[in-house]
């Protein structure tokens, strides 16, 4: 409990420094969107995004910067519009997928064509996608 905590204060902190990139996810309600695996200690978050290549690149960047335990894979899906798949390796909370985006500069994101703050999507993963 004592590193979850210590972890987090050391994420809001460095978060302070993050720069916020304008980009927002869009996430689908469907079950896809979120898996998390409790065995293996991973969560797979998926999104579209729109962006340009070098701005993917940034992210992909800041992502691995954050942490080896955390990678943005992207695939081109039209001009501009990437499938992203976020995984995280020794979490799967989708608590930490928002301190994550958050670090990665990430403020908002949409879901049901509505935008949220970011730290609304423990809510919206685990009631609306999940159902839980």
């Amino acid at each position: 409990m004592k590193l979850t905590s210590l972890l987090f204060i050391l994420m809001i902190t460095a978060s302070s420094f993050a720069h916020a990139t304008g980009l927002v996810p869009v996430f689908k309600n469907e079950k896809a969107t979120f898996s998390m695996n409790k065995e293996a200690n991973t969560s797979d978050t998926r999104f579209t995004l729109n962006a340009t290549a070098a701005q993917i690149k940034d992210l992909q960047s800041k992502a691995s910067e954050i942490s080896h335990l955390c990678k943005l894979s992207t695939t081109s899906i039209g001009t501009n519009v990437y499938q992203c798949d976020l995984h995280i390796t020794a979490q799967y909370h989708a608590e930490y997928v928002s301190k994550m985006f958050v670090l990665m500069g990430i403020e908002t994101f949409e879901f049901e064509e509505k935008k949220h703050g970011i730290m609304e999507l423990y809510d919206v993963v685990m009631k609306k996608i999940l159902g839980l």
